[in-house]
């Protein structure tokens, strides 16, 4: 039953199709059976006619013609369930998709993190896709399986109920071993194939994150945890599949054994009929007909069997859809508006963790004063990245809350804190678009002027002008990379045209060259004018004249305050900036300093 609501769902989505190519399929499944109908009774003809007569052949010719009447009825009619068929499949399967992209542009943009880009892919591609291969395959097949058998068993009973019951038997006991390989129990079919599915998504994460990294890996040419990660899934997906697969083999084999010889089990029994009745043209009729008949068998009920797998396939299909859709989802359009006075943006008493069994950040205290600057320092690791994201809204805390304006940040209405809040990062994103189109991206309905102005504002104009097609050169192609400083600086064009009155910087300006940290500065100075901005820096010296520094370190705030309350307080702020400072002159083999 639940797998039958889980189908009907599923046909919900674009019934007219689908249910025409099940209607087909049945018609399909009865023309199937004529050519057998009009076999027996050419064989009857055959052993009953002692002499050839004119209206022997023309009964012949009567029923061929009827059987090859009833094989284009099957070709046409199936044709038409499978165009059909496959018709509403793809439809349902846009809708799926699309269903299941709109559900993940409402989850917080940190689950993706944590669910692993294997597991959004395998979802959006893998299972949707298995659900629309059965849609547009197996379940017509399901009915042909359905209508045949029962079709063909009332006119085997008709025809001989002893030959029917043997074969029945028979079907019985390969049955049993079919059934076998579906068994949900420790080492049966359906719970090996939950092992290796989640084996493969797994490994699809894992070598996502490979991917991710390969450059750090070969530069250095070392092995690190990504690659000891990716080295264990591929051994699990390896050790996943073989039992996969022999526990479904071991019981095919012999389930397909029993199919290929299933007519032996008719001889014991016209035995015993010839023994009991004797020979009679009847029996002669019958025995004829069943052993043409019974290698038919082989064809649709090991086809019924692999159609019992793909169900399997597809009902843990959906299920890891629908365990991906545990996550509870945001109504952007639900929730209060975004606070008209800012005031101040507070965390209190803030905890997270990325995934179970130890916390990244805990208790933190944070505020940031409208209209000014604010910053988190501190060594990597320490939490800052992550405060990031839960104040742009990547996360939800785990435990504490996040104010805009004294507004529970949860509360506002995710569409109206998005338009709110600008973030450039470290790594920033740049569509494979055009230059204007990925500053535009900020603000789909802004003017040349306003993007040119974006660009202008960001410092960026110059060398934009300055390519063979300016503003129309697509990021990637035109044969030309940009660095980390120009594409940040495109980033930072995108926050100026958004002009959003909060704005988080993540290492905006870190790891560039001189130019580009020069420019990035003065860029970053005019978009934080009457602003509030919150900015992540390792470089203390950027964030000196912050209204407020906090230090973190293991996910806690350890000292805040201005540069010089942190410097008079002596403590850990203070030995990261003499640190700094003597980095700033190091001395090479003979003594020279080098600045």
């Amino acid at each position: 039953m639940e797998s039958l609501k889980m189908i009907t769902e599923w046909i919900r989505k674009d019934p007219v199709p689908v249910v025409l190519a099940l209607l087909l399929s049945a018609a399909a499944g009865i023309c199937y059976l004529i050519p057998y109908v009009q076999i027996y009774r050419i064989v009857g003809i055959l052993v009953y006619t002692e002499t050839w007569t004119a209206d022997a052949a023309r009964g012949i010719v009567r029923h061929g013609l009827f059987a090859a009447a009833g094989c284009a009825g099957y070709v046409i009619a199936y044709f038409g369930a499978l165009s059909l068929s496959h018709v509403g499949a793809f439809g349902i399967g846009y809708r799926m998709r699309m269903d299941l992209a709109e559900y993940l542009s409402r989850i917080p943009l940190g689950m993706y993190h944590r669910m692993g880009t294997g597991t959004v892919l395998s979802n959006l591609y893998g299972n949707v896709n298995q659900i629309q291969s059965y849609l547009a395959h197996d379940l017509i097949e399901i009915v042909i399986a359905v209508v045949l058998p029962l079709a063909l068993l009332a006119g085997m009973i008709a025809v001989n109920p002893w030959y029917t019951a043997a074969l029945a038997v028979g079907i019985a006991v390969a049955g049993y071993y079919n059934y076998m390989s579906y068994s949900s129990a420790e080492g049966g079919g359906k719970k090996m194939m939950d092992i290796y599915l989640t084996a493969l998504e797994r490994l699809k994460n894992a070598a996502e994150e490979f991917v991710r990294g390969k450059r750090v890996f070969q530069v250095f040419g070392h092995r690190n945890s990504v690659c000891s990660d990716l080295d264990a899934q591929i051994v699990a997906y390896s050790d996943s599949c073989a039992p996969y697969t022999l526990v479904w083999e071991k019981f095919d084999c012999v389930f397909s054994t029993i199919l290929s010889n299933l007519y032996l089990v008719l001889f014991p029994c016209a035995a015993l009929l010839l023994w009991i009745h004797g020979w009679s043209k009847e029996l002669t009729v019958d025995t004829i007909t069943f052993l043409l008949l019974t290698p038919t068998l082989k064809t649709f009920v090991p086809k019924a069997a692999a159609v019992g797998n793909h169900s399997v396939r597809s009902a843990m299909a959906e299920g890891r859809i629908r365990d991906m859709e545990m996550v509870p989802a945001r109504d952007p359009g639900q929730g209060v508006p975004f606070p008209q006075k800012i005031g101040k943006v507070e965390m209190c008493q803030v905890c997270f963790s990325y995934r179970k069994g130890g916390e990244t950040v805990r208790n933190v205290n944070i505020t940031a004063e409208e209209g000014t600057l604010t910053a988190i320092v501190g060594p990597s690791g320490g939490g800052k990245s992550t405060v990031a994201g839960l104040l742009a809204g990547f996360w939800d805390p785990d435990d504490g809350r996040i104010l805009i304006g004294g507004v529970d940040a949860g509360t506002i209405a995710p569409a109206e804190r998005m338009k709110n809040i600008s973030m450039v990062f470290q790594d920033c994103f740049l569509y494979r678009d055009t230059i204007r189109e990925n500053i535009r991206s900020a603000r789909p309905d802004a003017t040349e002027e306003e993007v040119v102005r974006a660009a202008k504002a960001a410092c960026c104009h110059d060398f934009i002008t300055a390519l063979p097609k300016g503003y129309d050169t697509v990021i990637g192609e035109e044969g030309r990379r940009f660095s980390g400083g120009e594409q940040r600086r495109i980033a930072l064009a995108r926050a100026f045209l958004k002009d959003a009155p909060i704005l988080i910087l993540d290492e905006a300006t870190s790891s560039v060259d001189a130019e580009n940290e020069y420019y990035l500065q003065k860029a970053v100075e005019a978009l934080a004018r009457e602003k509030t901005v919150i900015m992540i820096s390792h470089r203390l010296s950027n964030v000196t004249a912050a209204r407020r520094i906090y230090y973190m370190e293991d996910g806690l705030v350890w000292e805040s305050g201005s540069h010089d309350e942190l410097l008079k307080q002596n403590g850990r702020y203070a030995s990261l900036w003499d640190i700094g400072r003597k980095n700033v002159q190091w001395t090479i083999g003979n003594g020279e300093v080098a600045e």
